[in-house]
């Protein structure tokens, strides 16, 4: 399942690993915390709660959203930031709705701009933020349906609130997860992991999100009692099985893996632009838990073996 130990152990070694390529980025020093506020949309005024959590050493910054209008649950979705020291922002968005998209933008002292384009360079969003003492001003564009360009779709002020933290469990997320088979992954599972650089000891907990379509997955690996690796997985499985890795780690790398699932085990594989298969990752299901290996390729159409692990259950699935 967790295709995460790869790219620490294949690609990097447990040295680079414990030093990430940047350090914490501004823009989780900036909105890291939690904010409410009210939304003035198309369809009326809605009420949302956003809290931001900086992640693996503030590579990554962590965005969880809901709203409601008139008492009902409009939205919520996740997203992932990444900074970069010169004020370049990537982004990944997450809906309840099984919709994903990327966005890329700026940022600096006064706010940021973010832009979802489609796969024939179209402006699909524009999200702007402007800082403010207390939080920040957010406006999102979407396109015109019969003119082109685009048309303000939200806008609204998020202040900070002492409520950090205050989500709970994704409503109904467990029941609709629990018919899925990537099911067997909720709860918390922990092994003896193998590669080059030695043995270290993994741990990895998954929770049903958003409409319980999307599987989030925290996974860390540790030697000698200290993080050497760590990263956050989002996951899209269907009733068939098939399945949608997003893997965002503490080097500050993404990478996707498309994969399916059977009674047997789980296979998962990461692809150059080109399509070229660069990596195999196998979990084989036992009782207990489930075996996983990464398999590398070797330039010549062979295969190298780049890590092993035994993962085990030690906690239950997730609580409602």
């Amino acid at each position: 399942m967790i295709r995460t130990a790869v790219c620490a152990f294949v690609l990097a070694s447990v040295a680079a690993a414990q030093t990430p390529e940047a350090a914490p980025g501004r823009l989780a020093e900036r909105l890291a915390g939690s904010y409410a506020g009210t939304e003035q949309a198309t369809y009326g005024a809605s009420l949302a709660q956003i809290d931001f959590r900086a992640e693996h050493g503030g590579t990554w910054l962590h965005a969880r959203y809901r709203s409601t209008f008139q008492g009902a649950p409009v939205h919520s979705f996740r997203m992932m930031y990444r900074s970069y020291p010169d004020g370049e922002v990537r982004a990944w968005y997450f809906n309840d709705k099984g919709g994903s998209s990327e966005y890329q933008g700026r940022f600096d002292a006064a706010g940021m701009v973010l832009r979802n384009f489609d796969t024939e360079g179209r402006l699909l969003a524009l999200q702007r933020y402007l800082w403010t003492a207390d939080g920040y001003d957010f406006a999102l564009s979407t396109p015109r349906s019969d003119r082109g360009g685009l048309d303000l779709f939200l806008e609204a002020h998020y202040a900070r609130t002492a409520r950090a933290g205050a989500f709970g469990p994704d409503p109904a997320a467990l029941d609709v997860a629990q018919a899925l088979p990537y099911s067997v992954y909720l709860g918390e599972f922990a092994g003896k992991e193998k590669s080059a650089d030695g043995e270290s000891q993994g741990r990895i907990r998954t929770t049903a999100i958003l409409d319980g379509g999307w599987f989030l997955s925290e996974y860390a690996s540790s030697t000698a009692g200290s993080v050497v690796y760590s990263g956050t997985g989002i996951t899209r499985c269907d009733d068939q099985g098939r399945t949608l890795l997003y893997w965002f780690d503490s080097l500050g790398r993404f990478e996707r893996l498309a994969g399916s699932m059977d009674a047997k085990g789980h296979l998962a594989l990461r692809l150059d632009g080109a399509g070229k298969v660069l990596e195999r990752h196998h979990d084989a299901f036992v009782p207990g838990g489930y075996d996983f290996r990464i398999e590398v390729a070797d330039g010549s159409g062979g295969w190298t073996e780049g890590m092993t692990a035994e993962f085990r259950r030690v906690a239950e699935r997730q609580d409602r």
